[in-house]
């Protein structure tokens, strides 16, 4: 029993951390996906996206999911418009 728990702990440590960080140019694809004509900035730890394709531009706050298994850490959650 207790080798099956320390295989379960060894494979889910060496699988799960791969997904669950990523990059800029990652977040940023990530973004465009959702709005392909915004801008991806992150400033002060505050993920924002810039929608230049309307007049007056548009200002929302990025969330991103958690990463893991199912999502990686670059897929868009929502977007909460600020302005």
């Amino acid at each position: 029993m207790k080798k099956i728990l320390l295989l379960a702990i060894l494979v889910a440590s060496l699988t799960s951390c791969k997904s669950c960080t990523s990059t800029f140019a990652s977040r940023k694809a990530g973004v465009q996906k959702v709005c392909p004509k915004c801008d991806y900035i992150n400033s002060e730890n505050m993920n924002i996206a810039i929608d230049t394709s309307k007049q007056p531009n548009t200002i929302y706050k990025v969330v991103f999911k958690q990463g893991g298994f199912y999502y990686t850490a670059s897929d868009v959650d929502e977007l909460i418009k600020i302005q």
